[in-house]
C-alpha cells in the first residue's frame, strides 16, 4: 500500500475523516493477511471526545514486481467548529518501487457536513546510499468552501525533503 513517505509533510490532502489520519490514540486494528499479497484491515477508533469515534475497512495488494494498490472506506463523526458532525471518505492508492526510486498516490473522495471534498496526493522518493531524497504535491478541495474553509478542509502544497539515515536506528 502507499506508505507516508515524509518524516515531516505530507499526506494531507488524504485526511478527510479524523479516523483517516495516522498515529491516532485507542485504534483497535484487526488485519488479515491474505495468501498473494492481500492484506484486509478493519479499524476502530474509540474517541476521547464524546460521540466522535470512527470505523474503517481497507484492502490492499502488493504484487512481487514492486506495484501496490488499494482501497479503503472510513465513515464516522468528527467536530466541525462547535458540532459534530457525519464525515466518511473513500481511498484509493498506488504506487510502484522499483530498486531505490519509489513514485505512489492516492485519491481520495468524502462528505463532511455534507460538503463534498476529494483530494490527492502525489509522491516520489529516491535513495542514494544513506541519504533519501522526497517530495510530495498535496491538493484537497471542497464544493462549499464558505462552509468548511475555516476547518482547514482546503490544502494545497508541494514539499521536499531530504533525510539522512545516520545509522538504520537514527535519522537526521
Amino acid at each position: 500500500a502507499v506508505p507516508a513517505i515524509m518524516d515531516t509533510f505530507g499526506g494531507s490532502a488524504s485526511d478527510l475523516v479524523e479516523g483517516n489520519e495516522d498515529k491516532r490514540e485507542n485504534n483497535f486494528v484487526y488485519q488479515l493477511d491474505i495468501p498473494f499479497g492481500v492484506t484486509a484491515t478493519a479499524n476502530y477508533i474509540a474517541s476521547d471526545q464524546k460521540d466522535n469515534d470512527s470505523a474503517g475497512i481497507s484492502l490492499t495488494y502488493d504484487d512481487p514486481i514492486g506495484f501496490a494498490f488499494g482501497v479503503g472506506y472510513v465513515d464516522g463523526k468528527q467536530v466541525l467548529g462547535l458540532n459534530n458532525v457525519d464525515a466518511h471518505q473513500m481511498n484509493v492508492v498506488a504506487s510502484y518501487a522499483v530498486g531505490d526510486f519509489y513514485m505512489g498516490g492516492i485519491y481520495v473522495a468524502g462528505e463532511i457536513d455534507n460538503v463534498d471534498v476529494d483530494g490527492y496526493e502525489i509522491a516520489a522518493a529516491y535513495t542514494l546510499d544513506d541519504v533519501v531524497f522526497r517530495y510530495v504535491y498535496n491538493n484537497r478541495d471542497a464544493d462549499d468552501k464558505a462552509k468548511v474553509t475555516y476547518s482547514g478542509y482546503e490544502v494545497e502544497y508541494h514539499s521536499i525533503e531530504r533525510v539522512y539515515n545516520l545509522t538504520n536506528k537514527f535519522k537526521n
